[in-house]
């Protein structure tokens, strides 16, 4: 027979973890989120049920990318030989996940495990530099849904202050210029 003391103690161990491996979940979809300097939108991204939080700032996150001279974008190339629009060097991803890494404490990057939090930088097609600033994750498996808002916020200027693209003239030709990075959890430091 079980004592109630054993039971009270495997109450009070299951509670102590579930609340140090999840903590506060802060998104749900069709939320917007009201901070110190920023409204954060939460919707679901594509139907696939992954969160896609982003700045009600951005005018390009539901954008149709064009060209400047009015023409549409095809392409009939596999997506892996599609013409470069900005010139990718791997410090740009580097500098990304450091600017992630930069703004957790340890007990987030704790939290975030191996997940994977999904980056879009829509750039500047003239300049390279990052206007608007996307994050996607998984609020079911991911340790990112726990990551404050203010966090994200933080995130988003430092890239926009510290990221800039060198443009190809394919990109050039372009109303804006979009770019896609995985910060994974085991990365950050």
């Amino acid at each position: 027979m079980v004592s109630k003391r054993s039971v009270l103690f495997l109450i009070l161990l299951l509670f102590y973890f579930s609340n140090r491996s999840y903590g506060q979940n802060y998104y749900s979809f069709g939320q917007n989120i009201i901070g110190n300097g920023f409204v954060y939108e939460c919707e679901n991204y594509k139907g696939v049920g992954a969160v896609r939080l982003y700045n009600s700032n951005n005018a390009l996150t539901n954008a149709t990318q064009t060209r400047k001279s009015g023409g549409t974008i095809t392409y009939n190339k596999p997506f892996n030989n599609l013409p470069d629009r900005v010139v990718y060097e791997p410090r740009i991803g580097l500098s990304v996940t450091n600017i992630v890494g930069s703004a957790l404490n340890a007990t987030e990057k704790n939290s975030v495990g191996t997940d994977i939090l999904g980056i879009t930088l829509y750039i500047n097609s003239d300049t390279g530099k990052v206007m608007e600033v996307e994050f996607i994750f998984n609020p079911a498996r991911s340790g990112f849904v726990h990551i404050p808002p203010e966090k994200y916020y933080n995130i988003e200027r430092q890239i926009k202050q510290n990221i800039i693209f060198n443009v190809t003239t394919e990109g050039k030709s372009l109303n804006f210029n979009v770019f896609t990075h995985a910060v994974r959890g085991r990365d950050l430091q």
